[in-house]
């Protein structure tokens, strides 16, 4: 056996033991479960690995003296997984390493220099970022022959990354005025989506339209929504997760934070005016979820009176 995936599954208890005998493990993941601490004290015989994924272990920690043997890991994510102690100063051995993510736990000390050899090194919340010439290059210079399809912010493109990856690649353009439209649309209807959320008020964002429909599912499907719209990616759940979420498989983890990006761009939130249109007067009973249509802005978003001029500067050629 190469591969064993055992996300999003009710597992619960410690991480077998026995995986580390299967010695042919080129891949393994264990995500979205209930799994405790420690990793087992015989993952270092796992020496065929090139993929270990470990997210949301519990109860105890471990350290990263176990990576040592692994020195085929081209990619080693262990999140949020009650690591704890310093990152080893031979970590740089690990010369096929191209994808670190150690973010979310309780790692002491600095980070060794040598980390700084590898070729792709992602340690926290950032994700990899490709300067504009590299992407031309991957690209062959944005040539129609790598063109995909067009969309309301620019075209897309094929691309081959220096180390054979092949991306997608979007160019936004100041020229796409629809696409301009679009994205401050879709950031004022994230930022009508969380303050209702916020208010305790989240079945305001349904079509007033709606007569029949389970509550509980539509406050679902806006809570993932929201986990989905977080800046950072490390704190947006992975597709594997959104589904078994979104089919009700598990429960959706709370929104703990507003994007981000609302409060770096000082985007004004277009619903405090709405909402005191909505304010019941004084000796009337505030809405909640139930009474959902009355809460519901009823706005046309595209006509919101919203100045552009910031968003047209981010969403610069090329950029």
């Amino acid at each position: 056996m190469q591969e064993m995936c055992l996300s999003d599954n009710p597992f619960t208890g410690k991480i077998p033991d026995f995986i580390g005998n299967w010695t042919n493990l080129k891949l393994l993941r264990l995500e979205g479960n209930y799994f405790e601490g420690p990793i087992p004290s015989s993952f270092p015989k796992l020496t065929s690995l090139e993929s270990l994924r470990i997210i949301g272990l519990s109860n105890v920690s471990s350290s990263l003296d176990f990576i040592r043997n692994l020195k085929n890991l081209t990619s080693l994510i262990l999140r949020n997984a009650l690591i704890t102690g310093s990152i080893p100063s031979d970590i740089g051995e690990l010369q096929n390493l191209q994808n670190l993510d150690l973010s979310f736990n309780n790692l002491t000390g600095h980070i060794p220099s040598a980390l700084f050899t590898i070729k792709l090194l992602g340690i926290g919340p950032k994700p990899n970022t490709f300067s504009y010439a590299e992407l031309r290059a991957a690209t062959d210079d944005f040539s129609p022959l790598n063109k995909l399809g067009e969309g309301g912010f620019g075209s897309v493109y094929k691309g081959k990354l220096f180390d054979g990856r092949v991306v997608a690649v979007k160019q936004l353009s100041v020229a796409s005025h629809q696409g301009t439209s679009q994205f401050v649309t879709e950031i004022a209807t994230i930022s009508m989506a969380w303050t209702l959320y916020e208010s305790n008020q989240s079945l305001g964002l349904l079509d007033p339209t709606l007569v029949e429909f389970d509550e509980n599912e539509a406050l679902r499907m806006i809570r993932v929504g929201l986990l989905c719209t977080q800046a950072s990616p490390m704190m947006r759940p992975p597709m594997s997760r959104v589904v078994t979420m979104l089919a009700g498989d598990i429960e959706a983890s709370p929104v703990v934070s507003k994007p981000s990006y609302l409060t770096d761009w000082d985007f004004k939130d277009i619903t405090s005016s709405i909402e005191a249109e909505n304010t019941p007067s004084t000796g009337s009973e505030h809405s909640d979820n139930k009474n959902k249509n009355n809460l519901n802005p009823g706005i046309e978003l595209e006509a919101s009176p919203l100045n552009i001029t910031k968003f047209s500067d981010i969403i610069g050629e090329g950029r």
